[in-house]
This record gives structure tokens, C-alpha cells and sequence, in this order.
């Protein structure tokens, strides 16, 4: 026969008699070395609780009164939150006929002024020669079960309690195949010292929801400090949360505020639109504006192209300049033909020409104001 503690968490949100929280609580591992020896107990354990042959009793209610008051009442509230309290069977055969009796308590009602224990009976039909009965219990705690259901009453929890006498025991197995379930068995075999005492060493307590609702602190508590009424929160800022993409702002996270966004001097340098051929500034305000446009050499036309900026260096380059023979007017001279030298210059293409004199009679042309006009021919004289 095998016991184990199982896992008890409560729902979070309770609150003890003087509305402070109560903190999660559960045990670490079902099948530890606490329920052993032999070592490999453990191991036998899990196998049987990871198997498909358990089965779930429900715990009957308990009509006892306590010189504290009812005990159902203590039993409802906790089932209330919880749900019914459980005991769980798990063999290495198929269990059938599975039942718990609770047999009473071994002092009458408002007797509990000592040391005093409620018995029960578990029966249920199997080969199984692996057993474990997994069975589960609280320390209560001081405060009103109606607000509280793991509390017990105002004071009353197990801390006021001198020595912590919380024990669960198999005592005895036995009882022929077939025998009607019952308080009292035949064939009886004592099953030793299964007896599991509840220690504050083996509960560990959670850390509460640490969540402030800041979404740039890093909430934690530290597991290895916290103690069941007490596990503080720490919430450490995180400035890298905050990163708004801005370069004119500074961005830090305060811890009751959240993401604070500053912003930096004016005219400290930024960028706004990804061309390095604006001169962008910070406004003061945490805006990227453009304070200038970056100058280059002007075209002058019609023959140099000037220059333009790269907006992927921020440098000047040259524009293309006009084809060669492109026309253009360097000296005023409507007479000349000028062009474009392609890189550039205006020059002399050569001169416009004209038609050219016919001695001795016929006088040419000449080119006045980018015309060609004719020059005087010879004069006709005839003798007498």
C-alpha cells in the first residue's frame, strides 16, 4: 500500500479573516522521496498515476460539531470554491466497486479540546498487487470560512495551534472478497507506519499575479523568499519597451506611469524621410522636421547641366549637360554659330556663311545682324 499527498491549489483572488491575500499553494511532486523507503517507491508511484486504472471517490459529508461549530459548514464553503473533496485509487489491474465510509470521529461532538482523528473506510474490488491511495489536506488558516474557504474561523487556524499534529494514516488492510463495506473488517493486516505528516517543508507557495498592468515593467517575485504570507513583488522598468522609433524623443519607463516619451533639444539632428539630401532637425516638440534643403551648383543653361544631390549619400553629383551641337549664344553675334561642346561650354561652331563676291562685278554678301546681305556690284560706266 502506497500513499501520496496530491496537489491542493486554490483559486486565486481569496482573502483570509483580515482581508489580506492568500497566496497559492501546492505539493511540489506526489511521488517524492517523503513517501519511500524503498527508493524506488517513487517511481512505482508515477507509473500507477500515469496508468488507465484509478479510479475517484468522492468524500462523504461529516456531521460532526466541533466546540468550534459545524464541521459540514467548514466542508461547503471549502467545496463551494474547490469543488468535492476527493480520494483517488490507482492499481496495476482494473478497480471496480470503489467506495469511501466515513466512520466517525474517535471523540463525541464538541470533544475536540485534544489530540483526536476521523476515520474513514475505503473498499473497492481488484487484482491489483500495486497499489496507491492519493489523498489530499490543507492547513487552514485563521479567518471566516464564508469569505475565506480554506479558513477555518477567526483565530482558529492551524498557526494557533501548538506543535502542528496534522497526520493522514493507512492503518489496516483487510476484509474478504465480497464483504459488505462497513466500519468493522475481518482479516485485518496491519500495513505499519503509513503515516504522512502535513509539514510546512513540503508545501511551497506561489508567487502571487505580479502584474501592475505597466506594460514596460518586468514583473517577478523570487520563488526561494516567498513564505505563504508573505511574497513581495519586485517591477523593474524596462526603458528597451518603450522604444518609440522616434529619434527626437527619450524614452524611459517609470514604473507608475509607463512609457514616458521626452523630447530632446531642438535642433538636434534626425531623420525624417531616409534622403540625405534634407537637413532634418529635431522641433523641440519630438517631431522630425526639415529645416533646409541641401544646395548644389545650379544648371546654367543651355549647355551645363549643374549639379544634383543623392538622396542615398548626401552628396552633389553632376547633371548631364547638353548634347553637343546643342545651340546657344555666347557673344551676341547673330553672325557666328554657336553650340554646345557637350561638356558643358558654349563656342564657335564656325562662322555663318555668306555669298562670297564674283570680281570684278558682282560684290558678295555680308552677314549683318545673322543675315546675309548683299554688297554693292561693280558700277557700269561707259565712255563718250
Amino acid at each position: 500500500m502506497l500513499a501520496a499527498d496530491a496537489a491542493l491549489p486554490p483559486p486565486p483572488g481569496l482573502l483570509t479573516g483580515d482581508n489580506t491575500p492568500v497566496l497559492p499553494f501546492y505539493q511540489d511532486d506526489a511521488c517524492d522521496a517523503e513517501i519511500g523507503p524503498p527508493a524506488s517507491l517513487g517511481t512505482t508511484c508515477t507509473n500507477l498515476r500515469a496508468g488507465a486504472n484509478c479510479v475517484v471517490m468522492d468524500l462523504p459529508d461529516d456531521p460532526f460539531i466541533s466546540k468550534d461549530g459545524s464541521t459540514q459548514s467548514r466542508i461547503n464553503a471549502y467545496e463551494s470554491a474547490f469543488g468535492n473533496r476527493t480520494i483517488r485509487i490507482c492499481g496495476n489491474q482494473s478497480i471496480s466497486s470503489a467506495s469511501v465510509t466515513l466512520c466517525g470521529h474517535d471523540v463525541p461532538n464538541l470533544g475536540d479540546t485534544g489530540d483526536s482523528s476521523i476515520n474513514y473506510i475505503l473498499t473497492w474490488t481488484s487484482n491489483s498487487t500495486q497499489l496507491v491511495v492519493e489523498m489530499a489536506g490543507h492547513l487552514s488558516v485563521s479567518g471566516d470560512p464564508n469569505v475565506n474557504p480554506v479558513a477555518w474561523g477567526v483565530g482558529l487556524g492551524a498557526a494557533q495551534i501548538a506543535g502542528g499534529p496534522y497526520h493522514f494514516k493507512l492503518d489496516k488492510l483487510g476484509g474478504a472478497a465480497g464483504a459488505p463495506p462497513g466500519c468493522v473488517q475481518s482479516e485485518v493486516i496491519s500495513l505499519g507506519s503509513q503515516d504522512n505528516q502535513i509539514k510546512g517543508a513540503d508545501i511551497i507557495c506561489l508567487c502571487p499575479d505580479c502584474d501592475d498592468q505597466i506594460a514596460c515593467t518586468i514583473d517577478a517575485c523570487d520563488q526561494n523568499t516567498c513564505t505563504c504570507e508573505s511574497c513581495p513583488c519586485t517591477h523593474t522598468p524596462d526603458h528597451s519597451a518603450c522604444d518609440d522609433n522616434n529619434s527626437c524623443t527619450i524614452d524611459t519607463c517609470d514604473v507608475v506611469l509607463g512609457c514616458v516619451h521626452t523630447p530632446v533639444s531642438e535642433s538636434t539632428p534626425c531623420e525624417a524621410d531616409g534622403n540625405l539630401c534634407t537637413n532634418d532637425h529635431c522641433n523641440g516638440l519630438g517631431s522630425c522636421v526639415f529645416m533646409s534643403n541641401k544646395t548644389c551648383a545650379p544648371a546654367i543653361p543651355p549647355c551645363e547641366g549643374g549639379e544634383s544631390c543623392n538622396p542615398g549619400t548626401g552628396l552633389c553629383v553632376p547633371n548631364a549637360d547638353a548634347p553637343f551641337s546643342t545651340l546657344c549664344e555666347l557673344d551676341g553675334d547673330l553672325c557666328t554659330n554657336d553650340h554646345c561642346n557637350g561638356v558643358g561650354q558654349c563656342v564657335f561652331l564656325n562662322n555663318k556663311t555668306c555669298q562670297a563676291p564674283d570680281p570684278p562685278c558682282e560684290g558678295g554678301e555680308v552677314c549683318v545682324a545673322g543675315i546675309c546681305t548683299p554688297l554693292a556690284d561693280a558700277v557700269l560706266r561707259q565712255r563718250k
